[in-house]
């Protein structure tokens, strides 16, 4: 009896009209579609809460060995509640979604994400699967929806409240394959819209860059400057911030040398 009523308990908090998807417990599952572009940014667990890595409420646990990692949100729509929630993910399951994204298209399926491992539990893992093909009327409709700015909901939900505001909505993409575009063919705002195209990444972050940036080949700094249409580190753009850092840590995972099994 005790378990039929946690399992309620459980369901009730997945239902109470959240706007992050929760998966609580081993076994726990959601169906939906994943909708417009992912918000990546690298964090510091303190024990209760995430922190933005580059926050100097940050710097404490940094200094005490706690190792910065990467989480990645993004709008994700649920057909039973017909309401556009957020998704946070781990870079495994995010590796896993970019994989689904090139060989199905996240535009044109349902996706079921299934949690392994119970609370607490730290290898809990979590598999993303193709559920249901998407026709060309549902297609339509999600296409319409409003996302979540995602920046403004990651960092107010860091200790797992809800923000009191809410986040400011932007318009729909097609699923992430491309950026929404105006009449004119303008590029729509992305996550971090608050930032316009001019403004730069503030000293705080190019703090936290370069010394990342000191430690791989200078080919591979001049290449990454590159991508983002800069010569100096200071000259990224703040609304860039979220490529970024998904780009260095990528890069930073690549100049890692492999790991050699002595027993093998």
């Amino acid at each position: 009896m005790n378990n039929a009523w946690n399992q309620a308990k459980d369901m009730a908090e997945q239902h109470s009209g959240s706007l992050f998807v929760r998966l609580t417990g081993d076994g726990d599952t959601i169906v939906g579609a994943f909708l417009g572009e992912p918000f990546p940014r690298e964090v510091v667990w303190t024990g209760d809460k995430y922190l933005d890595a580059s926050s100097p409420e940050a710097e404490p646990y940094i200094k005490q060995g706690k190792n910065a990692s990467l989480r990645v949100a993004i709008n994700f729509y649920v057909p039973g509640d017909k309401s556009v929630k957020v998704y946070e993910m781990g870079a495994a399951t995010f590796k896993s979604l970019f994989k689904l994204r090139d060989k199905y298209g996240l535009d044109q399926w349902l996706f079921e994400i299934q949690r392994h491992g119970g609370k607490g539990d730290s290898r809990t893992q979590y598999t993303i699967l193709p559920d249901q093909q998407l026709d060309d009327a549902k297609r339509a409709h999600l296409a319409q929806l409003e996302l979540h700015n995602l920046a403004d909901l990651v960092q107010a939900d860091g200790d797992g409240q809800e923000p009191k505001s809410g986040g400011k909505r932007q318009a729909a993409t097609d699923g992430g394959e491309r950026p929404a575009t105006s009449g004119t063919g303008k590029r729509a705002a992305s996550n971090s819209d608050e930032a316009t195209g001019n403004d730069c990444i503030d000293e705080a972050l190019v703090a936290k860059i370069l010394p990342r940036l000191k430690a791989l080949p200078r080919p591979v700094i001049n290449t990454f400057l590159a991508e983002f249409g800069a010569e100096r580190v200071r000259e990224l753009k703040a609304n860039q911030q979220g490529a970024v850092l998904k780009r260095l840590y990528d890069l930073e995972a690549e100049a890692r040398p492999a790991e050699v099994d002595p027993f093998a």
